[in-house]
């Protein structure tokens, strides 16, 4: 019984922390900024599509090698439970609300075809499908803001800071973790540097423009001198607790941007 509920749960839920984490923080942000029934849904619909996305990797994954396992079975019917899931909760949407809240899904769309391209070839670790991956979700932040009834210009500063948030993260991260694993001899941080950088300045823009508040400018001040710590500090941290810290991180910009565009600050 323990053996098939832990076989359950491999093929139901994807491990990896990090992706929990990218889908979570917009969702979050989303409704943190603009609370409202059909933002919810928007935000449940596309957990449930990040859910469906693990089950569907198995079992294109199994059928590549030409067989077909207990785990094919278990994954088809959880990919299709997930998918059926998120059906439902757009449908709502498209009935309850105005349908350009959607519209920022619509266009995510390619980037999630990318990433599940590059998942059908087993690709799912390599640098460009966690880009695009990253630069979608964002979109979720976007459509959950526009159902609540933000502003446009608003709610599409929530899409670039999102991207801010995660894309330099990702590089990092990887710079990180490949001094540890030893992927390469010599790590070059100019680039990851320059990309934390232009995060800050791209939120500097926003906030000028006044579509953001003053705390995501300290937040990414913040998390610009933690890649700068990171980066030059030779002590590489396990990933067990770089993970944790990255969530730690994920889960104070967001409360500290939602509340800075609550009141203001």
């Amino acid at each position: 019984m323990s053996q098939q509920a832990i076989s359950i749960r491999a093929v139901a839920l994807p491990a990896e922390h990090g992706g929990w984490a990218l889908i979570l923080e917009p969702i979050v942000l989303g409704l943190l900024v603009a609370p409202s029934l059909e933002g919810l849904l928007i935000g449940a619909g596309a957990f449930a599509c990040f859910l469906a996305r693990h089950p569907i990797k198995l079992a294109i994954s199994d059928r590549r090698k030409h067989y077909v396992l207990k785990r094919t079975s278990l994954a088809d019917r959880f990919a299709l439970l997930y998918v059926t899931l998120a059906f439902v909760f757009f449908a709502f949407v498209v009935v309850d609300t105005n349908k350009e809240s959607l519209l920022p899904l619509l266009v995510a769309v390619p980037l999630i075809l990318v990433q599940l391209i590059y998942d059908g070839l087993g690709q799912s670790r390599k640098l460009m499908p966690e880009i695009v991956g990253a630069l979608a979700v964002g979109s979720i932040a976007t459509a959950i803001a526009l159902a609540g009834g933000w502003p446009k210009a608003m709610a599409y500063a929530l899409w670039l800071i999102v991207a801010c948030r995660h894309v330099p993260t990702i590089l990092y991260l990887r710079v990180v973790l490949s001094r540890r694993r030893q992927w390469q001899k010599v790590t070059v941080n100019a680039p990851v540097i320059a990309v934390q950088l232009l995060a800050l300045l791209a939120v500097l823009v926003l906030f000028f423009f006044k579509i953001a508040p003053a705390c995501a400018v300290i937040v990414f001040v913040i998390l610009f001198v933690r890649a700068l710590i990171g980066l030059f500090n030779q002590a590489a941290l396990t990933p067990k607790k770089l993970g944790v810290l990255e969530i730690a991180f994920g889960a104070f910009a967001v409360l500290t941007i939602g509340t800075g565009y609550w009141f203001g600050w």
